[in-house]
C-alpha cells in the first residue's frame, strides 16, 4: 500500500498553536501538505507553510507521526515543533478563510484534522 507523506507545522508562540481554517473541509487545520518527490520532509514543512501564511519557519524537532486513511489512501503527516518570526496570514483564501491562535489546552472545542488529539497530547508534554 503506497502512504502519501505529509509534512506539518505545529508553530506555537506563547502558549497558543497557528491554525488555518479550510473551508472545504469544515476544520481547521495546522499548515502544511504532501511533500513532493524531490523534497526531504523538513523542506515540504517549510515550503508549504509558506505558501500557505506567507512565513518563513525555523523548525526545532519533529513531534511525531500520523497515520490517516482517506478514500482509500494512506497519508503519514510528520508534525514538526516550529517558530516563526513573521506575521502570518492567509496566502490561499480559496481554501482558507482565516487563521486563528488557538490555545493549546482549548483543542477539544476545535473541529480538527484527523489525528489533533495525538498532536495536542505531545504539545501539552512539550509546550505547558
Amino acid at each position: 500500500m503506497e502512504i502519501i507523506p505529509v509534512a506539518r507545522c505545529a508553530i506555537v508562540n506563547k502558549g497558543k498553536l497557528l491554525l488555518l481554517y479550510n473551508v472545504r473541509r469544515a476544520r481547521y487545520e495546522m499548515p502544511g501538505g504532501k511533500v513532493k518527490e524531490s523534497e526531504m520532509l523538513e523542506q515540504g514543512a517549510r515550503r508549504e507553510v509558506r505558501e500557505e501564511t506567507g512565513c518563513g519557519v525555523t523548525i526545532k524537532k519533529l513531534l511525531g507521526t500520523i497515520d490517516t486513511e482517506s478514500q482509500g489512501k494512506t497519508y503519514r503527516a510528520h508534525i514538526f515543533l516550529a517558530s516563526t518570526k513573521d506575521e502570518p496570514r492567509v496566502m490561499e483564501p480559496h481554501t482558507f478563510s482565516k487563521l486563528v491562535w488557538m490555545p493549546i489546552e482549548d483543542y477539544k472545542n476545535y473541529t480538527s484534522q484527523p489525528g489533533m488529539k495525538k498532536v495536542m497530547e505531545i504539545l501539552m508534554k512539550e509546550i505547558l
